[in-house]
This record gives C-alpha cells, sequence and structure tokens, in this order.
C-alpha cells in the first residue's frame, strides 16, 4: 500500500528561483526544502516558483529535485515592493490568470504571504473553492521600518504598500482560512483575527548535524561570526559598536569578526569598521551557499551573534545551536520564544551594543557557560527540523479539512499518515 494520500497539493512560494540543468538555484532553500519533503505524504506536489531572469547573484544554493512526484510550475513574475503600481497591476492580473488555469487540477493550496502574486494563487484558490492553507514568513512593515532607505516619503510608501500586502493575510485568517507562521510574535499577532493559526518550525534540513564537542579553539583569540543580510534591520552597526567594545575590554586576545552575506549596506558597513579601527578585525565574505562552506564558517566561531531589530524566527541561530556555537541574539520577534536566557544562548535588547559586547565577553571569558548553552542549544535544534515541521503541519491540515482523502493511520488498519525518518 502506498504511504501518502491521493491528494494533489499545489504550494506558491514568493522566492525566485533559476533553471541550472535539472536543478534549481535559490537565494534561500529552506522553504523549498520543505516543500520537498511534504512529497511523502502526498500523490503529488507541484511547486509555483517564480523564475528569475538570467543569473542573480544571491541564488547560490542548488536544489536537486526529485523525480518522483513533484513538479514545477514555472512562474514568469517576480514582484517586490520596488515596482509602480502599473506594473504591479499588470503582474497580478497574469499570475491570477496563470493560477486560475492551475487551480482545477488541485486538492490542496498552500500560498506563501504577504506576497502580491501569493495573494493571486490565495484568491484563485478561495474563488474556486479549494481548500486552501497560508504561510506568513515575517513582518513586512518591520523589515520596510528598518531596511528601506531614500527619502522618508519613500518609506512611508514602502510602509503602506507592506501594509496592503498584509491586509488579505488577516483577511483570510479571519474566514477561517489556516495559516502557519513563524515565531511567537506572528503567532500571537495573527490568532488575533482568526483561531486558526499554528506555529511553523521549518528550520533545520538534515545535512545540519551537530559538531563534536569543542571549547574555544584558542584562549588567546576569539573568533565571532554574523551570518544573514547586510540589511538596516539586522543591526550590523550595533555589532560593528559591539565588537569595538569587546577588543578595548580584551586587549590580549586577538579578535576577529567574520560577516557572512550581502546586501545594500556592504559598502557602509566596510566604511564604518575602518572608521572604529576594525579594518584588520572584520572580515566581510560575501554570500556563502548553503552547506559545507557555510557550516565551516560557523564551525570555526567561538560567539554567533543575531542582532536584529525584527526576525521572524531567526533560522541562524538555530543552525549555529545544531552546529555547537553559542549564540547571542536580540529580545525581538521570534527570537524571544527561541532563546532562553542563560540555558541555550543569551539574550539582549535591541539597539545595545554595550549589552552585545556584555554577552560577547561572557563568552569568552566563561568556558562552564559556553559548555552550559552549546548543551542547551542541542537540545533545542531538534525541535525545529523540517521533517517534524512537516508532520505537524499535515496533522494540523486534518483536523481543518477532514473531508479531504487522507491517509488512514495504522490504528484505523490502513496507511500510516507519518511521513517517514
Amino acid at each position: 500500500m502506498k504511504g501518502y494520500t491521493r491528494l494533489k497539493l499545489a504550494l506558491f512560494i514568493n522566492q525566485p528561483v533559476r533553471l541550472v540543468g535539472n536543478s534549481y538555484v535559490a537565494y534561500y532553500a529552506s522553504l523549498i526544502d520543505f516543500a520537498l519533503l511534504l512529497r511523502h505524504q502526498f500523490e503529488s506536489v507541484d511547486l509555483c516558483l517564480p523564475l528569475a531572469d538570467g543569473k542573480d547573484e544571491r541564488a547560490q544554493n542548488t536544489i536537486e529535485l526529485p523525480s518522483d512526484r513533484v513538479r514545477i510550475i514555472r512562474l514568469p513574475f517576480y514582484l517586490g515592493l520596488d515596482v509602480s503600481l502599473r506594473s504591479a497591476l499588470k503582474r497580478f492580473a497574469g499570475a491570477l490568470r496563470l493560477a486560475w488555469q492551475q487551480t482545477a487540477g488541485w486538492d490542496l493550496v498552500g500560498c506563501v504571504l504577504p506576497s502580491v502574486m501569493g495573494t493571486a494563487f490565495a484568491l484563485a484558490a478561495r474563488l474556486q473553492g479549494k481548500p486552501l492553507f497560508l504561510i506568513v514568513r515575517g513582518d513586512k512593515r518591520r523589515v520596510v521600518e528598518h531596511a528601506a532607505s531614500g527619502p522618508r516619503w519613500k518609506r512611508r510608501i514602502l510602509g503602506w504598500a507592506a501594509e496592503l500586502m498584509e491586509a488579505p493575510c488577516r483577511y483570510l485568517i479571519g474566514r477561517g482560512v489556516p495559516a502557519f507562521v513563524f515565531g511567537e510574535q506572528l503567532l500571537e499577532s495573527y490568532r488575533k483575527h482568526g483561531p486558526r493559526v499554528f506555529p511553523l518550525n521549518a528550520i533545520l534540513g538534515d545535512q545540519v548535524r551537530p559538531a563534536a564537542e569543542r571549547r574555544f579553539h584558542d584562549p588567546r583569540q576569539l573568533a565571532v561570526v554574523y551570518v544573514g543580510r547586510l540589511s538596516g534591520e539586522k543591526g550590523l552597526l550595533d555589532l560593528l559598536e559591539a565588537m569595538r567594545l569587546v577588543c578595548d575590554r580584551l586587549p590580549d586576545r586577538s579578535i576577529r569578526l567574520r560577516i557572512v552575506g550581502e546586501g545594500p549596506m556592504r559598502a557602509d558597513l566596510e566604511g564604518v569598521a575602518r572608521q572604529l579601527g576594525l579594518g584588520e578585525q572584520v572580515e566581510f565574505r560575501g554570500l556563502l551557499p548553503f552547506g559545507r562552506e557555510l557550516f565551516e564558517e560557523y564551525n570555526a566561531a567561538d560567539v554567533f551573534v543575531l542582532p536584529s531589530y525584527t526576525e521572524a524566527l531567526g533560522a541562524v541561530l538555530l543552525e549555529a545551536m545544531a552546529l555547537g556555537v553559542p549564540v547571542v541574539g536580540t529580545r525581538v520577534g521570534g527570537i524571544v520564544g527561541l532563546i532562553e536566557d542563560g540555558r541555550n544562548g543569551l539574550l539582549v535588547d535591541p539597539h545595545a551594543p554595550h549589552q552585545l559586547a556584555d554577552a560577547i565577553c561572557r563568552f569568552a571569558q566563561s568556558p562552564a557557560l559556553v559548555d552550559a548553552v552549546r548543551a542547551g542549544g542541542f537540545k533545542t535544534a531538534p525541535r525545529y527540523t523540517l521533517r517534524q515541521a512537516a508532520r505537524d503541519m499535515v496533522e494540523s491540515l486534518r483536523t481543518v479539512y477532514p473531508q479531504l482523502q487522507w491517509a488512514t493511520t495504522e490504528k484505523e488498519g490502513g496507511v500510516s499518515a507519518k511521513l517517514p525518518g
């Protein structure tokens, strides 16, 4: 007997990819990896992905597509907040037309929101009476607030656009559509609009495995690492100021900060590092693909720091925990529900470089704290695997849409609805 339900799932993911042979290359592969795992549960899975034009330098994660039960629906549209209203309406109409044509062949539709194209797919599914669920990744309003550059009027317009893009999420949730959200902050926010809001902790793939037991590599040195986008909402100016303070407090140590990632603030950050006298201590590594080379950066670090002003969950914190690196995060968004201060990491206030410096120095000066936090991180990370998140999502959807042809449980004498692994 087959170990999957006789349901055809479609999942729209608002992430540009480019085609390279029989593989797809993406900027951040976690959600696509998650979707591919769902094929173990369904008769077939259609991934609806925007196809990037030309070469996208951000897209470096190669995804090998399985040959069974997975089909790619290529979307010739990719839409952010930086297009004209006329272009937005044209692309929305095109996405809605394509979604309407495809929706008839699906039993269940999932859409990643907030996004213009995701709204088009959700609307098409809703109008055709198809069971629908949402995946809400982050708070675009907070991102725009901290990341948008330019004059105040431009930031305000982008803020209104972000607010407009979130309105369909609230409307659909209020009409009973189930939604899966990242982090405690979004969970609390969206549960105000409807009861069917569930946590989605889809972060860690099978390739992220705990590192061997270790302490600081060399007590005369201190290696700090950041991984993520180089953008205003990430608080990297605070991290640079904190590193200046750390250098002053630990004059006998060789201090290094490695910044992994790309983004609009890179040139500004390089200039600030030089102004603070950190030219020799700070290295910008650029964007590294998810895999061995990135994991080596984690493994070479004594401390991982994420100084964000807004964060849905903080995937990089979990990656660091899984690899045995002590973490420091800010009290924002989903980080608050992820880090238990002193148990699996250290929490500091946002916009507080002195607190960041204090936390880094605590790790540098207390091997016992490092050991305790690493042990806590090893316990935390397994709760956030892609496989566990897929299991949890399917169980929640079974309760919302019991009329669908879900596989029966073993107790009922049929096929198990659990994913393998």
